[in-house]
């Protein structure tokens, strides 16, 4: 079976780093080739009516589409972020950094598997969040980690979303993204996000505010909000996914003109809450809000 990271989000420096640009090309070139449809093909598309919107990695890697394409009108990017070796590094299973620190030689793993803390799976880098103040380094092995990591970081950058980021403004561009995403997590969605200079038009889903009404509903982390492939069986996780596509959906048909407020949309149990803000200040811890993972009831 070829599974879905095959062949793309592969171990090692490299990374996911050649997949994406090859993809990132592969989208501009399909882009590029829509006057020609109607002549080769008699396909009736609109050249002039180019919109994009990637989820996940479709996010991390149509950054650099919608930075470099100019046919793309307007473009929706939900829980993406940046760097992507920030994201392996912090991400909740993180076994991409995992398998990075553990194949060289000598490992640079420094701690023991199943520690009590389940952010700090197998090593611990003792890197400084964003905005906080400097600290001396006690942790045996960081030191050696965090040059491995800023290695890996520049190896990549060539197919980054923050090497691009600048290029996105004044584009138009809606970010989605959530509180506590264990698999793209907020410091690296807020890096992104400060790197395009796009605050104004990210919308922030405070999964902590739906967890307090229906967390028998909703499933362990809000990464795949959007488009969860059980969005169809329970109420709130429907009521969350179909307000965000609402809101995709009232976007691109004002050509990135307007951002509909997904609470608008929003239906039982969360109907006439507010889910969704423009963050004010940009989260840069991880708020994960369940540790360990448990899947939700019936």
């Amino acid at each position: 079976m070829i599974g879905g990271g095959d062949g793309c989000a592969l171990p090692g420096p490299l990374a996911t780093r050649d997949c994406m640009r090859q993809t990132a090309v592969d989208i501009t070139a399909l882009v590029k080739s829509i006057p020609a449809m109607k002549l080769t093909m008699g396909i009736q598309l609109d050249a002039s009516k180019v919109f994009y919107i990637g989820q996940s990695l479709g996010s991390i890697y149509g950054s650099m589409v919608s930075a470099i394409e100019p046919n793309i009108r307007a473009s929706v990017l939900n829980v993406g972020g940046g760097s992507t070796v920030d994201i392996a590094r912090l991400a909740q299973g993180r076994t991409l950094a995992i398998f990075y620190l553990g194949m060289r030689t000598p490992s640079l793993l420094n701690l023991p598997f199943g520690i009590g803390n389940p952010y700090n799976f197998d090593f611990d880098d003792n890197f400084v969040y964003y905005g906080q103040p400097p600290t001396t380094n006690t942790v045996t092995g960081a030191y050696d980690i965090q040059k491995a990591f800023e290695v890996a970081d520049w190896i990549q950058m060539v197919a980054d979303p923050l090497a691009y980021a600048s290029r996105l403004t004044p584009k138009p561009v809606l970010f989605q993204f959530a509180k506590g995403d264990q698999e793209v997590p907020n410091p690296a969605a807020s890096a992104f996000v400060r790197a395009a200079n796009i605050r104004t038009s990210s919308r922030f889903l405070l999964f902590d505010k739906a967890l307090a009404v229906a967390a028998a509903q909703l499933p362990v982390q809000p990464h795949r909000f959007l488009a969860n492939p059980d969005i169809f069986s329970t109420p709130a996780q429907l009521s969350i996914a179909l307000a965000a596509q609402q809101q995709v959906a009232g976007y691109l048909s004002s050509n990135g003109s307007t951002i509909p407020d997904a609470n608008a949309f929003l239906t039982a149990p969360f109907a006439g809450m507010t889910l969704f803000e423009t963050p004010t200040t940009l989260p840069d811890a991880l708020n994960f809000v369940r540790v360990p993972a448990s899947p939700p009831l019936p």
